[in-house]
């Protein structure tokens, strides 16, 4: 954290915000200020891509937990310090599950803590507003999906490209991503491709549009007003023309086969065609064939879920994940060594037992995710 947003938050912190440990002001790269009845959070990780850390997600969490009961906050607002490479936040801080990984610690905590503040802010009684300005993926999905507002830009790039490295789909993705228009979410989360604001919009993660030059100005309207409803009005956009418009009936036919196979088949069909098409198999074949098989068994289980529930089986299957080679493997390739290709544990989804994924949904030998006012 700089010494600017240092200086920011001792002068403008308010009662609520002070409540808050030490810690999570000063040392966990994310800033609180309240302004007028609006709380604004802002990340302040720009050369990290604004990656959650474990201090940024618990200083949230219990800053949610404040704020839920403080009559003076009526709205909370989090955005993020954007810096070069315009990224609202790029997920988990996937380097320190490698260092966890390299010195034997495995980061359980830190999945735990993330979920439940996936699930604080999915209960957040008051507005809770996402400006998106940038890239988003992962855990930066976890805590703008769950907002009761998301503000997109035409800088605003999503993806849950978790397969990719071994993971999964999680922060509550096995919930919100099977619940999007036809099939839309299945695609997301199987291949994890990523697309733009106007893609975002016509799926829902979006749900109001801010050009990037106004967004200051937008963020400061939200400051000065008790009902954020009424400003964000002024911001409601008819999606224009976007991939996932343009394909969104092959989407919902390869998506809403019943298995792997029916899905990997159809897009061989379609991949001589449409390099859209082309592009989603290549993913598929490139990510980890374990990942995969599970993302497809999270997501047939998601839609009849709850939010809890789906986190829960999240933590199930990612607690598990972290004690196998998958994980570790897919974050080698992608940022430690990227000059060889991940080694997977199976060589393609065929190979991958029914027997082995049904493992990973069954509740844990130290016990399953629990939520404080369970």
């Amino acid at each position: 954290m700089t010494n600017a947003c240092l200086g920011w938050i001792a002068e403008t912190m308010s009662e609520c915000t002070a409540n808050i440990p030490a810690l999570y002001q000063a040392e966990a790269d994310i800033a609180f200020v309240q302004i007028g009845s609006a709380v604004d959070v802002r990340l302040t990780r720009p050369k990290a891509l604004n990656a959650l850390t474990h201090p940024m997600t618990l200083a949230l969490y219990h800053g949610l937990q404040l704020w839920a009961h403080d009559e003076t906050v009526s709205h909370v607002i989090i955005s993020a310090e954007i810096g070069e490479k315009r990224a609202f936040c790029a997920g988990g801080d996937i380097r320190d599950l490698f260092a966890g990984f390299q010195a034997g610690t495995p980061r359980h905590a830190f999945f735990r803590d993330e979920y439940r503040l996936n699930d604080a802010i999915a209960t957040f009684p008051k507005p809770y507003i996402a400006l998106i300005d940038g890239l988003v993926m992962g855990g930066g999905a976890g805590i703008s999906m769950h907002a009761s507002h998301r503000i997109v830009t035409e800088n605003t790039r999503f993806a849950m490209p978790e397969v990719a490295i071994g993971l999964v789909p999680d922060v509550g993705g096995s919930y919100f991503l099977p619940r999007l228009p036809n099939r839309i979410g299945h695609f997301l989360g199987l291949t994890g491709t990523m697309i733009t604001a106007q893609a975002c919009l016509f799926a829902g993660i979006g749900t109001h549009f801010c050009p990037a030059a106004d967004i200051e100005q937008l963020r400061s309207a939200l400051f000065d007003t008790t009902d954020p409803r009424r400003i964000l009005k002024n911001f409601e956009q008819t999606p224009q023309a976007n991939v996932l418009a343009q394909n969104t009936g092959e989407i919902l036919e390869v998506f809403s086969e019943n298995d792997l196979k029916g899905i990997l088949q159809l897009l061989q069909q379609k991949s001589h065609a449409k390099p859209f098409f082309a592009d989603a198999l290549t993913r598929i074949n490139a990510a980890s064939p374990l990942s995969v098989c599970l993302a497809f068994e999270q997501l047939k289980r998601g839609i009849t879920l709850s939010l809890r529930e789906c986190l829960k089986m999240e933590y199930q299957l990612v607690s598990r994940i972290l004690h196998g080679p998958d994980l570790y493997e897919g974050i080698r390739a992608a940022i430690i060594d990227r000059s060889v290709p991940p080694r997977w544990q199976h060589a393609s989804v065929e190979t991958v037992d029914n027997a082995q994924i049904a493992s990973f949904f069954t509740p844990l030998p130290d016990g399953d995710l629990t939520f404080g006012n369970e």
